[in-house]
Formats: structure tokens, C-alpha cells, sequence
């Protein structure tokens, strides 16, 4: 039988010894690890008013003249706020690298949480950062080339909006365009599949940099691609399976989450009898500590099912070093 079928009672068993009888302190510290490094798989509305003279206005304007005037438009936005929206962007990557390199490192940490069976957050992440600063790197140069192929794939309806002539853009390029982010999305999709599935969980058990696991990893694997294909494709299944559980779970979550947003109302109600500033300012804190609460629980409830996709890459991996 498939590697892929005969690993699936072996780790829903090991994830349940994880978990039950449950351990509070180490599930909520796996919540933790869950929310930054754990990888779980996988209408319209009606117009406001307005004149009719003004509907009639653009309903009389062409296609052509609409993305014109958008051209222009955008163009004039960028020509007087490009350098703030620039320093915006610029920001919230650094932002986004901050928290790349965090969940980095709470990757390694997850894998920690699972192998040891127990979790200490601030130790485990100070014994993973090396291993986490190498899968950082991966990403921030692998995230460089892929922006670089975006670019390039985009580039002629870059060229046509910078030139102010998008309306002349020639609809064929979306023949060249479109099967481009096809291909792109399933090549870095393939690679993080097995960079997440396999090549971690090599780093952290050999202790090996990037390069190093990747050969390992083609070593043991090069005579078993049907083994590895069939455990994307079981995995795409679980996936399916997952995701209608976590769907059960957000449910019961979400009617929590309105009585939460009712009391929010109610608090801004009767603070702004008072003072509407001082309303705002409560409202805004207590909808922040209440989404964050929520984001965590998600993550908390969720622990498990995170947990099991990594037992399952573990103990795939454990068939393909085997001869």
C-alpha cells in the first residue's frame, strides 16, 4: 500500500497522544506556536444615490474612455502622493518581515512542540532561531525572485499604465500573461510544498542548512516521486476534510464573537453619552483585544489539526529515508 495511506492511522494516534487528555498549558502554548509557525492546509451591494444627470454621464462614457480616465487618474494620485504611499508600502514590508522571520522560527518551534511532547516558548525559540534565520533567508530571496518573475510577467500592462495609454493595452498579452501565473503558481507552489513538508522537518532533525537538507532530501526521494505525489494528493484530501472541520468550529466561534461585537456596541453607546472621543478610543482597544482574542482561540482550537499535517510530513519523511 501507498506510504501516503499507511502513515494516516499511525499519526491520528500520535496527534491524539499529543493533545488527550489534554494538557491545557501545553495547548495554549502550541496555540502560540499554531498562530505564527503552524501550517494548516490548505455578493454585492446596492449603489448609493446620485444624480441621474451623473448616471447618465457614465453610462455614456466608452470602455475605452473609463480605463482612460482611470489611467489619468491614477497616474495624477501616484504623482502627488507616490512618495508617501511609497514610504507606506516600504513600511509594512518591513512590517512583513518582521513577521516572516518570527513565524520562521515558530516553525522550527511547532516541530519542537510536537517531537518533545512539551513546549517552553522563549527556550525553544532561542534554540530554533538559527534554524529559523535559514528558512527566513529562503523565503526573503525566494519572496525577491518571485516578486522579480511577477514584474516581469506584468510588464507590458506596466509599460501601457506608466506611458498613460492602459486603454490601448492589446488583450492578447493576457493569452502570454495568464497561462505565465499558472505556471508560476504551480512551480513556488510545488517548491514550498516540499520545503514545508519535507525540507524543514530535515533541518530540524539532521540539524542541516538549507542546501544541505535539499540534497538529502533528493537523495532519499529521487526514486520515490510516485510515494511523494501520492502524499500531495492524500493530503489535498485531508485537507478538504480539515477544512469542513475548522468550518464546524468557527460556527459556535462566531456566535461567540457577535455577542462580543454587541457588547461593543453597547460600550460605545454608553461611553459617547459622555464624550464621543473617549467612545472611539475604548471601542477601538476593545475591538483590538477582542480580535486578537479571537485569532488566538482560533489557533488554540485548531492546534490539533496543525499538529496532525505535521505528524504526517514527519512520518512520510520516516518511509522515505527508509530503504
Amino acid at each position: 500500500m501507498a506510504y501516503a495511506i499507511d502513515i494516516i492511522s499511525d499519526s491520528f494516534r500520535k496527534t491524539k497522544e499529543l493533545f488527550f487528555p489534554i494538557r491545557l498549558s501545553y495547548w495554549l502554548r502550541m496555540g502560540i506556536a499554531n498562530l505564527f509557525g503552524g501550517r494548516s492546509p490548505g455578493g454585492g451591494g446596492g449603489n448609493g444615490g446620485g444624480s441621474s444627470s451623473y448616471k447618465k454621464q457614465v453610462g455614456d462614457l466608452s470602455l475605452r474612455e473609463m480605463v482612460t480616465t482611470f489611467n489619468q487618474g491614477a497616474l495624477e494620485f501616484l504623482s502627488n502622493y507616490g512618495v508617501f504611499l511609497s514610504l507606506g508600502v516600504f513600511f509594512l514590508y518591513l512590517i512583513g518581515l518582521f513577521f516572516t522571520y518570527i513565524g520562521s522560527v515558530f516553525t522550527f518551534v511547532f516541530i519542537e512542540g510536537i517531537v518533545k511532547k512539551d513546549l517552553k516558548l522563549r527556550k525553544s525559540f532561542v534554540e530554533n532561531n538559527s534554524r529559523g534565520m535559514s528558512l527566513f533567508w529562503l523565503r526573503f530571496v525566494v519572496g525577491l525572485i518571485s516578486f522579480f518573475i511577477f514584474l516581469v510577467v506584468v510588464s507590458p500592462a506596466l509599460f501601457y499604465f506608466f506611458t498613460n495609454s492602459l486603454a490601448s493595452f492589446n488583450f492578447l498579452w493576457l493569452m502570454v500573461m495568464v497561462p505565465s501565473f499558472i505556471v508560476y503558481a504551480l512551480v513556488f507552489g510545488i517548491f514550498w510544498f516540499l520545503v514545508y513538508d519535507f525540507i524543514v522537518p530535515i533541518m530540524y532533525f539532521k540539524k542541516y542548512a538549507f542546501s544541505s537538507s535539499w540534497k538529502y532530501f533528493v537523495k532519499i526521494a529521487s526514486k520515490k516521486k510516485l510515494e511523494i505525489f501520492l502524499y500531495w494528493l492524500m493530503r489535498l484530501v485531508l485537507g478538504i476534510g480539515s477544512g469542513i472541520v475548522i468550518f464546524l468550529l468557527m460556527i459556535p466561534m462566531i456566535l461567540v464573537l457577535v455577542l462580543f461585537i454587541l457588547l461593543g456596541v453597547g460600550i460605545y453607546l454608553a461611553v459617547s453619552l459622555l464624550s464621543s472621543v473617549l467612545a472611539v478610543i475604548l471601542v477601538s482597544l476593545y475591538g483590538t483585544a477582542v480580535l486578537a482574542l479571537f485569532i488566538y482561540a482560533i489557533c488554540v482550537l485548531t492546534a490539533p489539526i496543525s499538529a496532525f499535517f505535521r505528524v504526517y510530513s514527519i512520518e512520510m519523511l520516516k518511509k522515505l529515508e527508509k530503504k
